[in-house]
């Protein structure tokens, strides 16, 4: 009795198991040429129609697998770390807080389009909306994002 081909497909569907929890495409790959080389192997022994469907089965049992892996792995605890639950907003960081849309200063470094500006006391990274601004320049903080303040050349 030949081994082959059903040693090529139950390799080839173990290792596109292992893809949803092993990121980087190499393991389904493998897999994928395992089904796809365990329905060549039937082909050329039993023709075109048992060939046929060796393909569209292994097709539908990667696809069935797949998606039987991915409903029920969430709900394994040892795999529930695996998949996000929930958002979270993000954070500002801590030299940005108090430093009010408005405020002048002056930069430290080039924005290219960011860099250190210079904010009363405070030396804060920054980002410019006006694109690139020259080292001593005077800017006003027009914003902040998650990580730093959002800050635009004063016209003179």
């Amino acid at each position: 009795m030949d081994t082959l081909a059903p040693t090529l497909m139950i390799t080839g569907l173990i290792l596109l198991g292992f893809e949803v929890i092993v990121p980087g495409g190499i393991l389904g790959f493998i897999g994928g040429c395992c089904l796809l080389g365990g329905s060549i192997d039937i082909w050329i022994r039993y023709g075109y129609q048992c060939g046929m469907a060796a393909i569209f089965a292994s097709i539908v049992a990667a696809l069935l697998f797949l998606f039987l892996e991915i409903r029920f792995l969430k709900k394994l605890p040892i795999t529930r770390h695996l998949f996000l639950d929930r958002q979270t907003a993000p954070t500002k960081t801590k030299s940005a807080e108090g430093t009010a849309i408005g405020a002048k200063g002056t930069t430290i470094t080039r924005l290219n389009p960011s860099g250190l500006v210079q904010i009363g006391d405070k030396r804060l990274e920054a980002i410019s909306r006006d694109g690139m601004i020259e080292e001593g320049a005077a800017i006003e903080v027009a914003g902040d994002d998650a990580f730093r303040i959002v800050v635009k050349r004063v016209s003179a």
